[in-house]
């Protein structure tokens, strides 16, 4: 898959999550009793306060801890959720061989409650160095500096101030294409796409 296909796919699938938050926020609140004699909802009837379209703060910060991930096996990211659907995250972490830092957008479709499902895409960069791992076959490669583009999918939970966000994707490496060359020889050595599978945390700063 290329990249621009991903990037297709994945604009096809936000704008498929938009439509379908839009459409279910519109049958969502519930009715009022009004002067005609119509009947009130379950949720006016129960007397239990409901949350209102704006209900996350502004602001998260929080970590992520991963076999891989946009920031690295470990890091730290700043989120601003500009509608309770649609956030924008910055990040910056490491691994074993070196600094990792993202910049990603993501969507939520709210399932009532504390819970969501979400997808989020964007942009990644870092040393990418294999040579640490060691294989009965040798040991790997150090790749230098590598861009990605991620996608992940997640399902996220949360408290009145903290956010639970296991997630899984995949990072598509945009270039690595790598000439190895020894004693006149050389190959090209390719970065394969890498898979993302981790927990993100955070904490809801403000309003």
């Amino acid at each position: 898959m290329n990249v621009s296909r991903l990037g297709c796919a994945v604009v096809v699938v936000l704008l498929c999550a938009i439509g379908w938050i839009s459409t279910a926020s519109a049958h969502a609140l519930p009715r009022a009793p009004n002067d005609a004699g119509q009947q009130p909802t379950a949720a006016w009837n129960s007397g239990v306060e409901q949350p209102s379209a704006r209900s996350l703060r502004v602001i998260e910060l929080g970590g992520r801890a991963a076999f891989s991930s946009p920031v690295g096996a470990f890091g730290v990211e700043l989120s601003i959720n500009l509608r309770d659907w649609w956030s924008l995250r910055v990040g910056v972490g490491g691994g074993p061989v070196g600094p990792q830092i993202s910049a990603m957008t993501a969507l939520r479709l709210p399932l009532g409650g504390r819970y969501a499902l979400g997808v989020g895409s964007g942009f990644s960069a870092g040393r990418y160095d294999q040579s640490w791992v060691v294989t009965p076959e040798g040991s790997g490669t150090d790749y230098g500096m590598i861009s990605w583009w991620n996608s992940e999918l997640f399902v996220e939970v949360r408290g009145e101030v903290f956010v639970f966000r296991p997630f899984v994707g995949i990072g598509v490496p945009l270039n690595g294409d790598r000439e190895d060359c020894y004693e006149g020889e050389c190959e090209t050595i390719r970065v394969e796409r890498l898979p993302l599978l981790g927990v993100a945390m955070a904490w809801e700063l403000g309003r």
